[in-house]
Formats: C-alpha cells, structure tokens, sequence
C-alpha cells in the first residue's frame, strides 16, 4: 500500500501517518529476498490496530470522564505517538473508541 492508502485504511492523516512511522510505531516489512514484498499490508495494519485498540467498548462520542486521543494530547502536551507509545508499552489502555475503525 502506498503511504496515502495506508494512511486511509487505519483512519489518519497522511502527517500523522508519517509521523507514527518516523517514531517507530507503524514499521514496513523490509522483505528479505529482491522480490519479497515490502511495505505495509492489510494483515499487518489488523494486527496493530488490534494491539492499541484491543477489548475497548465502541461509542458513538467519548463518554464523560474521558477523553479521545486527539484531546489526550493536549491536556498532556504530547504527541499522538507519544499516547500510542504508552498504550503499545502496556502504561496506558484505551477505555474505548469511537468508531470501528
């Protein structure tokens, strides 16, 4: 997939797209062989999706009390890497999303 429509399958800008890359979070295959494929693919953008996001309910807003990514890194004056981080390394769960993407 190109960065573009990697970008449109997990739900996120095209800058915040590269800027999960440039921090480590979103890593291509790099393909071992000339001919292997390389870059992203649907199986393995599932399966990180499932590692942030897995068990949390599905609401149609944020519930009070909570507060959606986006706004999460303005109280805390992060990055949205920086949240992902936190979620991937076990310090933080989601409480939900909201939508199933």
């Amino acid at each position: 997939m190109s960065n573009d429509d990697t970008a449109k399958f997990i739900g996120v800008s095209e800058t915040l797209f590269k800027e999960l890359y440039k921090s480590g979070i979103l890593q291509p295959r790099t393909g071992k062989g000339r001919w292997e494929r390389k870059g992203f693919d649907a199986p393995f953008l599932e399966t990180k999706m499932q590692q942030i996001f897995s068990g949390p309910n599905v609401f149609g807003h944020a519930p009070n009390g909570t507060n959606t990514i986006a706004r999460s890194t303005r109280v805390a004056k992060c990055s949205v890497s920086d949240i992902l981080a936190l979620i991937l390394d076990g310090k933080l769960k989601a409480a939900g999303r909201l939508s199933e993407r």
